[in-house]
């Protein structure tokens, strides 16, 4: 699995990865862009983190309870949806 857009912005500013790799993984994303092979999940959780950082939630959770809540708020919209 490819890391998201951010993880690549983090581990960049950390030294973690060099920027041919960071290019590398963008060029992915945005190959599976193009071919519409991205699912619903990760725009559905980023928009339910987002919801819920700009609420303050964050000081209350660690941010992989963050993201485990964001995913199963995806996870139920896409459930409501039918897929």
């Amino acid at each position: 699995m490819i890391p998201s857009i951010e993880d690549i912005f983090h581990s960049l500013s950390r030294g973690e990865m060099t920027f041919s790799d960071a290019e590398m993984y963008v060029r992915e994303h945005i190959r599976l862009a193009a071919n519409s092979e991205i699912k619903l999940r990760d725009p559905f959780a980023g928009q339910a983190l987002q919801g819920m950082l700009s609420r303050g939630d964050s000081a209350r959770f660690t941010f992989s309870e963050l993201a485990e809540i964001a995913y199963r708020m995806a996870d139920t919209m896409l459930a409501e949806r039918g897929e």
